[in-house]
């Protein structure tokens, strides 16, 4: 699993799935909203501890959660280039 840190700015592919939860009111297991893109877009993190798998990423001052495995950090998509 990587090692994605709150402060990081990572890449968020096209069409990959972010997903809203009520975590201030400790529900995480029912999605609130839900949300793709159709362009890439580069979010910064908030939140690597609230969801398993998962971290969070501010959008339009909002927290919406995506799956590690779908996002990448920026240094990682300079390597693969």
């Amino acid at each position: 699993m990587k090692m994605i840190k709150e402060g990081t700015l990572v890449h968020i592919p096209a069409a990959a799935l972010l997903q809203k939860y009520n975590v201030e009111d400790g529900n995480t297991d029912i999605v609130t909203g839900w949300k793709t893109f159709d362009t890439p877009h580069t979010l910064l993190v908030s939140d690597t501890n609230s969801i398993r798998d998962h971290v969070g990423v501010l959008f339009q001052n909002e927290v919406w959660y995506i799956k590690k495995k779908e996002v990448y950090t920026i240094d990682e998509e300079q390597e693969n280039e």
